[in-house]
């Protein structure tokens, strides 16, 4: 779920991190759920009743993809910060042998041999509650390179 408050010249703002001052409205954190709030009265009425002067930006379906993801990534660098995250493919195959893995991240443009090689070795050590490893491979390498301090 993501909350939006009213900004200071009544534009719809996404409140990723839960601070902005105001009264918020909640949609779930999906494009589409945002575009239905963006095209039915759900801001309006949510954040003010008579729902006058308040401002939708076009893209804010777009934007709000392009915060989240920078918000993930600023995640995964604290995590990296903080040692909980392991790089290349022999450290990630022996953190899933020692049951340490909580998710897999993968470039996007990962081979589909290396992440297939991955995916085995999990499905070894944790058997049928691998699925419930999460798996993200939505970040260019160069994203990730950024993000873990490799560039």
């Amino acid at each position: 779920m993501i909350r939006f408050v009213l900004g200071p010249q009544r534009e719809v703002v996404p409140d990723l991190r839960r601070k902005l001052p105001g009264r918020g409205v909640w949609v779930t954190a999906t494009a589409s759920a945002v575009r239905q709030a963006m095209r039915g009265k759900g801001f309006a009425r949510g954040l003010d009743r008579s729902g006058a002067g308040i401002v939708v930006p076009a893209a804010l379906a777009e934007d709000i993809e392009d915060l989240l993801e920078r918000d993930a990534l600023q995640w995964l660098a604290i995590a990296n910060k903080a040692g909980a995250v392991v790089a290349g493919a022999a450290k990630v195959e022996a953190a899933i042998a020692a049951g340490t893995v909580c998710a897999l991240v993968h470039a996007a443009e990962a081979s589909a041999q290396g992440v297939h090689k991955l995916d085995q070795a999990l499905r070894r050590r944790f058997g049928e509650d691998a699925a419930a490893i999460g798996k993200v491979d939505v970040f260019s390498g160069e994203q990730l390179d950024l993000a873990l301090g490799r560039s």
